[in-house]
């Protein structure tokens, strides 16, 4: 079955979805997914707007038509320049996520069912007017019958269980393009919908995004001009957030932060520290930094606010990392590849040979360039738009590292032109590596490693031995990869060629009936003769058109 049957609603959904990838000029794909029958009625013609628009322009109007899941779906897509091309990520970056508020009563009843107690017996004062309203929530402000300010997030009535069902569908409708649609299989659909559904699910989780807050505030206790909005636990679950309310200028308001007398070189600065500070040291910082969750306070202090999308840097990556930066500065073109090598996955469309070309054109682009003046987030893009191109595949983590340092890169450098974002970053990065090459660090990594082989070399016996074994007992199997593209293109020579059989076994056929006199005429020929034939020539056309349709006659 295309669907589980979880009610009309699904069929509905889909009917839905397929109707709107029809509407912007995606026929083909759909008839060969098998999902054509599902249009509730064929388009044949487009409006002329639709017609003039870029694939990556239709994909996000696409997204923007079927609601807030798929708006959802884009954005975290758009943070993922491992996965999809630039084109795309620009357009999808473009998605607003807004939506019409929830009426008070109903945010009031979210509110009370989650903490137990009425809206007046926990807060003096509760807007009802939203500050902030989107697919999955609304942020309210409020203050506590203990005086203090708040600001309350409130995540929208039954969207975990809409989200669900479109996951659902999602996944069910990802496997079967990449069955039956042999150009998707290298965008891994299946995999994309994992990811987004692992990260739309911590999203709905203000548990989760709470303890990420209090995470950050222990990781900058230390530098006092980050400023890290305290957690009201006993006002927050799984469905509502309660967080201190601060006050300040976003910091992508430029004009209003000059007008106001604030040191604009200092705050990119501080911008640029607190975010180095969050990969190189931390290995845990913010995923998708927007810029309107983004505050400067008096003192050019920065605040920040939103905690829903984390990433984590772990100490293998880290050291990952260090070498990478060690073969830049050095521009060892081999060093490069290999640590990009050692951080991605090789797959068997991996074209390693152009990789390492595009590669080194890249590093031989920087060759005569001082350190100083290399751009260190828009060299790692460039080599992260390499990888997708050759299909290396990137760790998410790696991905949601650049993509961040890109959105910050741009942020400061609109405060400060004359930033020097390498220079930032130049002492944090010679931590890593001062780290990675202290003495102790590399006496415990070469004791665990010697304990790993130690282990390895322990379990070749009994591995050996039951291979051996199984190869005895008939039981040795062998799997063969990268051969799903030939032998789809053998099944449709195949049935090409039993369908090219057929019609001329029905032409033959035909033609030894017209020379009989049996049976009922038309117009003085044996009818089945004619018949016979007219079937051959529909059947002829089919085959034609298929043909024709594909590109490759």
């Amino acid at each position: 079955m295309l669907y589980r049957k979880r009610g009309i609603g699904n069929v509905a959904r889909l009917r839905e979805i397929v109707s709107v990838v029809s509407k912007y000029g995606f026929d083909i794909v759909l008839k060969r997914a098998g999902l054509y029958s599902y249009i509730p009625f064929k388009r044949r013609l487009f409006p002329e707007e639709i017609e003039g628009l870029t694939t990556p322009e239709k994909v996000r109007l696409i997204l923007e038509e079927l609601g807030a899941t798929y708006i959802k779906l884009g954005q975290v897509l758009s943070t993922r320049p491992d996965l999809i091309p630039k084109e795309y990520i620009d357009e999808l970056s473009k998605l607003q996520d807004e939506a019409l508020p929830l009426s008070f009563d109903e945010v009031r009843e979210v509110v009370e069912q989650e903490l137990g107690k009425s809206l007046e017996e926990i807060f003096a004062h509760f807007e009802s007017t939203p500050i902030a309203s989107a697919s999955l929530a609304q942020v309210h402000r409020a203050k506590l019958r203990s005086g203090e300010s708040v600001v309350v997030k409130v995540q929208r009535p039954n969207i975990a269980r809409t989200i669900e069902a479109d996951i659902a569908l999602l996944h069910q409708l990802a496997s079967l393009v990449e069955a039956r649609v042999r150009e998707a299989r290298r965008y891994n659909l299946v995999g994309i919908v994992n990811e987004f559904a692992k990260t739309i699910r911590r999203e709905l989780d203000f548990m989760r995004e709470g303890r990420n807050a209090e995470r950050f505030a222990r990781n900058f206790s230390s530098v006092e001009y980050i400023r890290i909005p305290r957690i009201y636990w006993e006002y927050t679950t799984r469905r509502v957030l309660c967080m201190e309310y601060i006050e300040g200028v976003k910091i992508s308001r430029v004009e209003e932060l000059r007008a106001r007398g604030f040191d604009l070189t200092l705050i990119a600065e501080r911008l640029a520290k607190a975010f180095m500070k969050q990969y190189f040291v931390d290995g845990f910082f913010q995923a998708d930094p927007h810029p309107g969750n983004l505050l400067v306070l008096e003192g050019e202090r920065i605040a920040m606010v939103d905690f829903g999308m984390v990433a984590r840097i772990d100490s293998e990556l880290k050291d990952k990392l260090a070498d990478l930066a060690i073969a830049i500065v050095d521009r060892d073109v081999e060093r490069v590849v290999e640590q990009l090598l050692r951080i991605g996955i090789v797959t068997p469309e991996s074209d390693l040979a152009e990789f390492r070309s595009d590669i080194e054109d890249l590093i031989m682009e920087y060759y005569d360039t001082r350190l100083s003046q290399v751009n260190v987030a828009a060299l790692l893009h460039e080599m992260l738009e390499i990888a997708l191109k050759h299909r290396v595949m990137m760790p998410p983590n790696f991905a949601f590292l650049i993509k961040s340092m890109v959105t910050i890169e741009s942020v400061a450098r609109a405060l400060d032109p004359e930033l020097n974002f390498t220079l930032v970053a130049k002492p944090f990065v010679k931590e890593m590596i001062r780290q990675r090459l202290a003495p102790k660090r590399l006496a415990k990594d070469f004791l665990r490693e010697l304990s790993e082989f130690v282990k390895s070399l322990s379990r070749i016996p009994s591995t050996a031995e039951a291979v051996l074994r199984r190869a005895e007992e008939g039981r040795l199997t062998l799997q063969h990869r990268g051969f799903s593209d030939l032998l789809y293109e053998l099944e449709v020579m195949s049935n090409r060629i039993s369908f090219a059989l057929i019609t001329s076994a029905i032409v033959v056929a035909s033609a030894l009936v017209m020379q009989t006199d049996k049976g009922p005429a038309l117009l003085g020929y044996p009818l089945f003769g004619i018949l016979g034939f007219l079937f051959a020539s529909v059947l002829g056309t089919v085959l034609l058109l298929s043909i024709l349709r594909s590109g490759r006659l």
